[in-house]
């Protein structure tokens, strides 16, 4: 009898042991075939497509960040201090995949700003587009011609460049910048517009993060396609911000990886390779776990979408810049930067364009006139050389010198090669200098050594229109013997 118990409880075992192992076998079938659909679906595309379908159509370009910029009522819009990575796909290829920095004052630069300088320190203050503000690269001109000045002049003066330049934006917000933040707060000696085609036409651009979105662009409030700029952020949040349209993804880094697997396949993730004899290549998603477990789990930047409402957890200034009070300080301050230049400058702002005719030739009016006359956007652009007028008027009553340089269109510098003739921008901005009595430098004749296919294929981006950190170091390199020799004409 006990015998056939212990037989019974045998085969009882034996049968429970064969279920566990065809139950493990089956799990570990079931996770393989999952392992390989997934890798098949990420490096297809297929999985991101599930998730975020704008990126299944690569006929435009597709942008994502992990953090976002926010509106600002002095330049139109900042970045949140600190380190930010974007990446942008365009027909479905990685055009960059890059990270930069954010100062202290939202401006992409290795470098903090001061509002004071030094006696022996020579300051250049740049207005630029996204060719200066060089967030698809890993090191901006500004940054970068400020390190070729220090390096070849002598020691006379030690030399600064700051940059305020934004993507997107031009003569409006430049404008805006100069009159309201650069000129009441900041010591500077030299000022440089790094303008590209367009940029002394174009409207004031706004940009703020929405959720997991980055709204962007100019708004017009009219139907006559007058475009104004709001004078306080509740006008901004009440009337232009549900108009501006999508210009990027807030994405964490994890997400990011994933998109870009999804375009370079799976065999491309960081994660899957390992380095030994002296550290560990992990991704930034891998990074973070790691520090997410030493620091608690509520670190993770992924779990974190700055809005409006949140706290910037990552600037290097440790100030809210979505809060109540910072807000207030910012409206505040501009109103009593408005009211200093008011009343400092009673001339410039009353300033129009009869003032400016009683200081042209006939010729020279002429030529301003054809000029901004019904150019890109909307009617009265006279306006727009009243305010480039302006600030050109300011820096000459502190004897500050002024260098207007045409930043280049790479197919109108291709076209250029080809007939050996100056383009409109050129020769536009080459007879604007000379009427507003102010410095000129060509930053086509600067790839006049380079082939045009080099143009194409080393200096610029792909698909995207912008030069590369070739191109925009190649610039720096041309730029800074110009301005030390300018400097030393000028007897700094």
């Amino acid at each position: 009898m006990l015998g056939m118990i212990k037989i019974k409880i045998m085969k009882n075992m034996n049968l429970y042991n064969k279920k566990l192992r065809d139950t493990l076998l089956m799990f570990i079938i079931t996770f393989i075939l999952l392992e390989v659909t997934f890798y098949f679906l990420l490096s297809s595309g297929l999985l991101y497509s599930a998730f975020y379908p704008t990126l299944s159509s690569h006929d435009k370009s597709n942008t994502f960040l992990n953090r976002g910029a926010y509106y600002d009522i002095f330049s139109g819009y900042k970045w949140q201090s600190g380190y930010t990575r974007v990446v942008r796909i365009w027909k479905g290829e990685i055009i960059f995949d890059n990270q930069f920095h954010a100062n202290n004052y939202g401006y992409v630069s290795n470098q903090n700003y001061f509002p004071q300088k030094d006696e022996n320190t020579y300051r250049i203050i740049v207005l630029g587009d996204s060719f200066t503000a060089g967030t698809m690269y890993g090191e901006t001109w500004p940054d970068r011609l400020q390190a070729l000045l220090n390096k070849n002049a002598n020691n006379k003066y030690k030399y600064e460049v700051y940059s305020f330049a934004l993507d997107g934006i031009g003569i409006d917000n430049w404008y805006r910048q100069f009159i309201y933040e650069i000129m009441p707060d900041f010591d500077f000696d030299a000022v440089m517009i790094a303008s590209y085609v367009g940029d002394l036409f174009r409207v004031f651009v706004m940009s703020d993060q929405l959720e997991d979105q980055i709204v962007s662009g100019a708004v017009s409030l009219k139907s006559n396609n007058v475009y104004n700029q709001p004078n306080s952020y509740k006008e901004f949040f009440n009337f232009y911000q549900p108009k501006l349209s999508v210009g990027g993804w807030i994405k964490s880094d994890w997400e990011m990886d994933n998109i870009i697997s999804s375009v370079k396949g799976w065999q491309w993730r960081k994660m899957d390779f390992y380095a030994t004899n002296g550290g560990w290549i992990k991704s930034d998603w891998e990074m973070d776990n790691i520090i997410s477990s030493v620091k608690g789990w509520q670190w993770r930047k992924m779990d974190f979408y700055a809005t409006k409402h949140l706290l910037n957890l990552f600037s290097s200034n440790d100030v809210d810049i979505f809060s109540e009070a910072y807000i207030k300080e910012r409206e505040t301050s501009f109103k009593q930067n408005k009211l200093k230049i008011n009343k400092t400058y009673k001339k410039l702002r009353t300033i129009d364009m009869y003032d400016i005719k009683k200081e042209l030739t006939t010729g020279e009016l002429r030529f301003v006139q054809k000029m901004y006359k019904n150019r890109y956007f909307g009617t009265n652009q006279l306006g727009k050389f009243i305010k480039l007028y302006k600030i050109v008027q300011l820096c000459k009553q502190k004897n500050i010198p002024v260098i207007l340089s045409a930043i280049p269109n790479r197919d109108v510098l291709l076209k250029r090669k080809t007939t050996g003739k100056d383009s409109q921008h050129q020769n536009e901005y080459h007879q604007l200098s000379k009427i507003l009595k102010i410095h000129y430098f060509d930053g086509y004749r600067v790839f006049d050594s380079i082939k045009p296919d080099d143009i194409t294929n080393k200096y610029w981006l792909k698909y995207d229109g912008h030069w590369n950190l070739l191109g925009s170091g190649h610039y720096a390199n041309q730029l800074s013997p110009y301005l030390l020799s300018l400097f030393e004409k000028e007897k700094i």
